[in-house]
């Protein structure tokens, strides 16, 4: 890694941010916002047990997720029961003083339409094949399963008059 990549790391990872939160922002205020449901796959696990932690740089993913969601007005926090989707969402939960609530991945259907139902900026956190499939519930557009390696995707599904509007971003990459 060159020392120009070194430096300019953390300016593209305070652009990237800038960027989120314009975006994030600009997509709830819009004009009969009912609500923002933001989702994300879980950050980097330790390892391939069934309930593992977080990696260091998941823990660092995590953080960033606090970092671009913390002043967006996120009202609910959804979350498997599992440790890494916890994790996840604990950092920016526990900033805004909210439980993070659990769901059911085996009942997206049931999820996504309560979810529907809801007002508000919701964060929900799930895992590769269950992040696309209610984002596809949501939003009415056909996503394919993450890969197990594919950590930087968010999805943003705004609900405004009409049809659900889908957005899809990605989080810097982290060096491992």
């Amino acid at each position: 890694m060159s020392l120009s990549q070194v430096s300019t790391r953390p300016l593209l990872k305070r652009m990237f941010l800038a960027l989120c939160l314009l975006l994030i922002g600009s997509i709830h205020s819009y004009a009969q916002t009912k609500s923002t449901i933001i989702l994300v796959r879980h950050a980097e696990k330790m390892d391939d047990s069934r309930d593992p932690e977080l990696s260091k740089i998941g823990e660092q993913r995590a953080h960033m997720l606090y970092e671009m969601l913390v002043d967006m007005n996120v009202n609910q926090v959804y979350s498997t029961s599992y440790k890494r989707t916890q994790s996840t969402a604990k950092p920016l939960a526990d900033s805004l003083s909210l439980q993070v609530q659990s769901y059911d991945p085996r009942d997206l259907e049931g999820f996504a339409a309560e979810l529907k139902q809801k007002e508000g900026v919701i964060l929900v956190v799930g895992h590769s094949n269950t992040t696309p499939m209610l984002t596809s519930l949501l939003s009415g557009q056909k996503l394919e399963k993450l890969d197990e390696s594919d950590y930087d995707n968010l999805f943003i599904v705004s609900f405004s008059g009409g049809s659900p509007r889908l957005f899809h971003l990605h989080y810097p990459s982290f060096e491992q």
